[in-house]
């Protein structure tokens, strides 16, 4: 009994002993200290993402007084786990990862992990050792045992969007070429995407209905429906998607239009009975 009441003293003595103590912070409500084995949380009024020297105001309560230094910022992630990622892409304000496949932690290859707090300098590919508290990875240095053309490589390679089965250099990562892949794959259909809302957009301004594209070397072509009738034209990848074949006869003037202009031409025609199908 006299031990557990010594505990209980001790316990005590402690929370009287919390001082100061370091903590990142990404747009979170509570920070923790970790004090005699107990772990204590304090809401805090400071969520701009950084890492803090923090002072507790009353049992619930703390405040930042600055910013961490470096060698504080240092010391604390020293004390956590640690791992290392390849970086695949920045999302707002975190970098997404692949975790190393012989990680000790329990994270899968087959996931992208986030990355909290990175250095600026960080691009993607890049090799990082992060360290893990047990419920966020934050950012530590840049794997410095890791071959730096390897990343350089395959940034290169992922601006001329080569095929990951294309790819050529010796002691690639089984973590690299899936990083790769994602990134490339995201990529792609990020510029569908936009492709298809410019195209969309464009059909849209005079009221048409945007069904599909198809994308051909030099041409895109367009699906659309106007006023119930379904019409399929031709355009340049220019910006203002010139009309190379309209779809209905324009004797010949079709490259008079662009995409928006063309969706009038339909219209007037329709309501006049003057179109006249190619």
């Amino acid at each position: 009994m006299s031990d557990v009441l010594d505990i209980i003293k001790k316990i005590g003595e402690k929370e009287t002993d919390i001082q100061e103590f370091i903590s990142p912070i990404f747009f979170n409500e509570f920070v923790t200290t970790k004090i005699y084995g107990i772990i204590y949380k304090f809401k805090i009024s400071q969520n701009v993402p950084g890492w803090y020297k923090i002072k507790p105001t009353d049992k619930f309560k703390a405040k930042t007084i600055r910013k961490a230094k470096l060698q504080e910022i240092e010391s604390y992630l020293k004390c956590l786990k640690k791992i290392r990622l390849t970086l695949v892409m920045k999302k707002n304000n975190i970098y997404l990862a692949i975790p190393e496949k012989s990680n000790n932690l329990g994270f899968s290859i087959e996931q992208m992990l986030p990355i909290y707090l990175f250095d600026d300098t960080v691009m993607d590919f890049d090799k990082v050792i992060c360290r893990y508290d047990g419920l966020s990875l934050w950012y530590h240095q840049i794997d410095q045992s890791n071959d730096f053309s390897k990343p350089t490589y395959l940034r290169e390679q992922l601006l001329k969007s080569n095929n990951p089965e294309n790819l050529k250099f010796s002691g690639l990562t089984i973590e690299e070429k899936i990083a790769y892949t994602l990134k490339l794959s995201i990529d792609k259909n990020f510029v569908i995407n936009r492709k298809k809302e410019k195209l969309k957009q464009d059909v849209e301004y005079a009221g048409g209905k945007f069904i599909k594209f198809i994308e051909k070397n030099d041409y895109f072509i367009v699906t659309y429906d106007v006023d119930g009738q379904i019409y399929e034209s031709t355009v340049n990848k220019n910006e203002h998607h010139s009309v190379i074949t309209a779809g209905i006869c324009l004797s010949g003037k079709d490259n008079k239009y662009d995409l928006k202009s063309l969706i009038t031409v339909m219209r007037e025609g329709q309501n006049e009975r003057k179109i006249y199908r190619l």
